[in-house]
């Protein structure tokens, strides 16, 4: 059994946090866990998550620094059925004991031909399978390829289950492609919260795409998007777009979609299809239109510059989020730091810090 034991640290006014050991691997569950520290290793360690004899729970654990695509490419294809697989960045020492929150710390750099991480789940009608993906930073300048997603790509097959969360993406180009920050097509259950994509560049859409289909189900909450592009002359939209079919339902909460293409029409926040939800959502402009818009809000939401979303002091997105977004919130905002700081949680993936606020480094978060 392995186990990675969180640790504490000593509040203001005396309080201390109490934590529990998170238990990475059940009785009777063979684990894996792989500190790696350099591409090759990255490239080694997703062939042995991936392989068909691979053991049913597998931990990834990213060291800090940059990892560069090799001609294989990053890519999470796990080939057995219920298998749990971690991805996580942030780790400082060799031993990758110490873990530090946030996507700052451990780079994926795309190339040419690759994304900089690519997963699908389900492949051959597998089920049961879960990826978690945590504390990343994604960055691709030079994507030629056609297809979306040029720093992230994913697909999840029903039966199967992603996590994506503290993962920022910037400078995504993908002058051939769509959706250059994020690209994502969900068949089965997807969680996407505070997660930040800026100055992406795309044919279309230079920001982050969902699609989900079939009785898909996509939890997307303290998502901030902006300065993302479209180069195509008939663009109509850039920065985030939700498109559903069948029975597919996608919720979009907390989140704030603006400052993104400045062609006054290309709207910032893109909807289509059936089953979409928006709660506390703050954009520029909106194009189609959702079964529900709860609260929404627009005009200057107050980033600390026109590329960075932290919010300022007097941002009108402070303490003006909706109570428990479908999907959760998250422990932490994407910068690690305690979510909820103030009166109400924050709008957009960066939770404003009070005076002080508990320091939480070193906590081994799984949701």
């Amino acid at each position: 059994m392995l186990r990675h034991l969180c640790r504490c640290r000593p509040a203001y006014a005396g309080l201390v946090l109490s934590c529990t050991a998170f238990t990475f691997a059940t009785p009777g569950m063979a684990a894996t866990a792989r500190c790696v520290a350099d591409s090759a290793q990255l490239a080694a360690a997703l062939v042995d998550a991936n392989a068909a004899n691979a053991d049913p729970q597998f931990l990834i654990k990213l060291r800090t620094g940059t990892f560069s695509a090799t001609p294989s490419g990053f890519r999470v294809a796990p080939q057995r059925g219920g298998q749990i697989l971690r991805l996580s960045g942030g780790y400082s020492d060799a031993g990758c004991q110490n873990k530090t929150y946030g996507p700052a710390r451990t780079t994926l750099v795309g190339a040419t031909n690759r994304h900089a991480l690519e997963f699908t789940l389900g492949i051959g009608d597998l089920a049961g399978g879960q990826l978690r993906l945590q504390d990343v930073d994604l960055t691709n300048s030079d994507f030629g390829g056609a297809s979306g997603g040029a720093c992230l790509s994913g697909t999840v097959y029903p039966g199967n289950t992603a996590v994506v969360e503290r993962v920022a993406t910037r400078d995504c180009r993908a002058p051939w492609g769509t959706d250059a920050s994020i690209w994502l097509a969900n068949h089965g259950i997807l969680t996407l919260r505070n997660v930040q994509a800026r100055s992406g560049t795309a044919n279309y859409n230079g920001g982050i795409g969902v699609i989900t289909s079939g009785s898909g189900l996509s939890r997307l909450a303290q998502v901030s998007v902006t300065t993302t592009q479209s180069s195509a002359g008939n663009a109509v939209f850039s920065g985030l777009r939700l498109s559903n079919d069948g029975n597919a339902v996608a919720h979009l909460s907390n989140s704030v979609i603006w400052g993104n293409d400045p062609d006054p029409g290309t709207a910032d926040l893109a909807v289509h299809g059936p089953g979409i939800t928006l709660t506390r959502v703050h954009y520029g402009t909106l194009l189609g239109t959702p079964a529900a818009n709860l609260a929404p809000g627009t005009g200057d939401p107050g980033f600390v510059a026109a590329n960075d979303p932290h919010l300022r002091a007097d941002s009108i997105l402070v303490d003006s989020g909706a109570t428990d977004p479908v999907g959760g919130s998250g422990p932490l905002d994407l910068d690690g730091n305690l979510r909820t700081q103030g009166v109400a949680l924050d709008v957009g993936a960066h939770e404003r810090p009070v005076p002080d606020a508990i320091f939480w480094n070193g906590f081994d978060f799984t949701d």
